[in-house]
């Protein structure tokens, strides 16, 4: 049986930005303080835009890798994917 929705699709959209979906920041650090045992606060005082997210904006590197930045980068020692985190 073919799935029509897959082969009619046109476009993918990807927005980083917050320009069409508004990620609510405290709200992703809060989960990840949750799952970190380190304070909303002090997740947030180390989270940046850094070279790192912007070449996971820009497709340079996969998912996996900017996770693995974001774990030394925020001192924390996330298990799960941080996929699952991220809303």
């Amino acid at each position: 049986m073919e799935n029509s929705s897959i082969t009619s699709l046109k476009a993918l959209l990807f927005d980083l930005g917050g320009v069409v979906i508004d990620i609510d920041f405290n709200l992703v650090f809060s989960g990840w303080a949750g799952y970190s045992n380190r304070s909303v606060e002090k997740i947030k005082s180390k989270f940046s835009f850094d070279q790192f997210y912007e070449a996971y904006k820009r497709g340079e590197i996969d998912s996996a890798e900017y996770f693995n930045s974001l774990r030394k980068t925020l001192g924390i020692d996330i298990k799960m994917s941080f996929d699952r985190l991220f809303g």
